[in-house]
């Protein structure tokens, strides 16, 4: 049953757990891709002739973070409003990319860090974690969103018209509104 609410405050009827897991996501990642930034400049002032990449290594690399760097900050948008505003059409671009786009990514990075025991292997598994929570609840949340929104089209489409029953055939009310008749017997 839908009980109609009037007061000015704003209702969130998102996901409270996917709120919280895009929102630590993107606190993660803002503090991720600084301290890449700051390791990568770092690695440049001092340069360990033992752990040198190949060019092949650096190209994939650097492409992954600059597709992530890219595609990062939309997903998390789409999750974190279509969470907030309850859009299907959010929250499905926010389960495809992270689906299509982020898990892949993060996966390849992950199998090809050259170094196996690095910072760069731990934040790429707390991202597929994070990846694969967001992907579940995401999940969830939709299929929950799609369900309140087709209840609250039913419950909108039986308030059109009150005086109407929708259980009766149409044919007797159509002959009636020819315009020569009452209001009150319309109504009946």
């Amino acid at each position: 049953m839908r009980v109609a609410v009037h007061h000015d405050k704003e209702m969130v009827l998102g996901d409270a757990h996917l709120t919280m897991v895009v929102q630590w996501n993107a606190l993660y990642t803002v503090f991720v891709f600084f301290v890449a930034a700051w390791a990568a400049y770092l690695g440049k002032l001092v340069d360990r002739p033992d752990r040198t990449m190949s060019d092949l290594d650096r190209a994939w690399y650097t492409a992954s973070l600059g597709v992530l760097l890219l595609v990062e900050p939309v997903r998390l948008y789409l999750g974190v409003r279509g969470n907030r505003i309850m859009s299907v059409s959010h929250l499905v671009g926010f389960v495809i990319l992270t689906a299509c786009v982020h898990m892949p990514i993060m996966a390849l990075y992950n199998t090809n860090i050259p170094f196996g025991n690095s910072l760069d292997w731990s934040v790429s598994v707390i991202e597929l974690s994070f990846g694969a929570i967001e992907l579940l609840l995401g999940v969830f949340a939709l299929n929950a969103l799609i369900r309140r929104n087709t209840v609250d089209f039913f419950v909108h489409l039986g308030s059109l018209d009150p005086t109407r029953r929708y259980d009766q055939d149409d044919t007797s009310s159509a002959s009636s509104d020819s315009g020569s008749g009452s209001e009150d017997e319309l109504l009946e």
